[in-house]
């Protein structure tokens, strides 16, 4: 008898079981399923989608397909809609009941891969998932209630074992094929170079990732008292666009304006928001997990520590004077 649990010690991988699979269909039956539920502004949530792209830095390595085209979408697409570009194309564009259903799929995700939160809250995540369970049958017909989706009542519970979902998934290893590439030539004996590169890298002197103190600072090639970027664990700061939207430790969002070093001390001038506003109530109220509404006129210029920031930001357009911050979750 093998002592090995073939449900609670075999973790599942969200990157098939939720990106490519139980997202991958919803997006389907938007795009192409029953009339009741499908999206009737395709062309323009795909033109709004690939627009979005730019405001992410972190992005997959090719440009979105079309919504139209979602057979072929990548991994990483799935996951960007899921947790980013989703909750915002999706509002007022699908049936209340269809968008609640959805965006709590997106917030138990969101929990789960946030490496604080999918412990102090995997029991919330978990109620989250079993909720969209319960109710996927009711929404997209029972004959569609398949394996992928039963399976993501028990993701909590694999969290809860192994720590966030990013730390069993195979995003990694996606990510590696990219590597593994730029390794080889073509001369045949693809694993002959292969083996032949790693023992290279072995015997180099390299200075691992666990054994950097961030933050580091960066400074310009050009001007050595200007600061380039600051180079967190997983994310930079930087005055470019995109790059210098934060989420503070005091729960306030920032856009980095300047960045000075002063006796070794770094700091940061931003215009500090004073006043957000949830993005969405339900299943909570957003900005629990640092999802909120800005008001762009109610600022205040600050200058701050670089101890101060918890968390790069995305920001997408929501009305005029008005973005939605979302932190970001992925480096890779």
């Amino acid at each position: 008898k093998i002592r090995l649990g073939m449900v609670s010690q075999v973790p599942l991988d969200y990157m098939h079981l939720v990106c490519l699979g139980v997202t991958k269909r919803l997006l389907q039956f938007w795009v192409k399923g029953r009339a009741n539920i499908r999206l009737k502004e395709v062309d323009l949530i795909s033109e709004s989608f690939v627009n979005m792209k730019k405001s992410i830095t972190v992005t997959p390595p090719r440009t979105h397909t079309q919504t139209r085209e979602v057979d072929n979408w990548k991994a990483t697409e799935f996951r960007q809609f899921l947790l980013y570009s989703g909750p915002i194309l999706l509002l007022n564009r699908l049936p209340n009941i269809y968008y609640e259903h959805f965006v709590s799929l997106s917030v138990a995700l969101r929990i789960l891969i946030d490496s604080e939160l999918c412990f102090k809250l995997n029991k919330y995540a978990e109620s989250l998932l079993v909720w969209f369970v319960k109710f996927y049958g009711d929404l997209y017909g029972e004959e569609f209630l398949s394996y992928n989706v039963h399976n993501l009542i028990h993701l909590a519970a694999d969290v809860k074992e192994l720590g966030s979902l990013d730390k069993f998934s195979a995003f990694k290893f996606e990510n590696f094929m990219q590597e593994i590439k730029h390794k080889l030539q073509n001369s045949g004996n693809y694993l002959q170079q292969f083996v032949n590169r790693l023992r290279e890298e072995m015997c180099l002197s390299v200075t691992y990732e666990n054994s950097k103190k961030y933050p580091i600072i960066f400074y310009c090639k050009n001007n050595v008292q200007i600061v380039d970027y600051i180079q967190f664990d997983g994310f930079t700061i930087s005055k470019s666009k995109y790059d210098n939207c934060i989420l503070l430790h005091n729960g306030m969002y920032g856009i980095v304006n300047d960045i000075t070093v002063i006796d070794n001390n770094c700091e940061l001038c931003i215009n500090r928001f004073s006043k957000s506003e949830p993005f969405f109530s339900l299943p909570c109220d957003s900005r629990k997990h640092g999802i909120a509404i800005i008001d762009l006129k109610e600022i205040q210029k600050v200058t701050i520590s670089v101890k101060s920031i918890k968390r790069k930001c995305i920001m997408f357009d929501y009305s005029k004077y008005k973005y939605v911050f979302l932190p970001l979750l992925h480096s890779d």
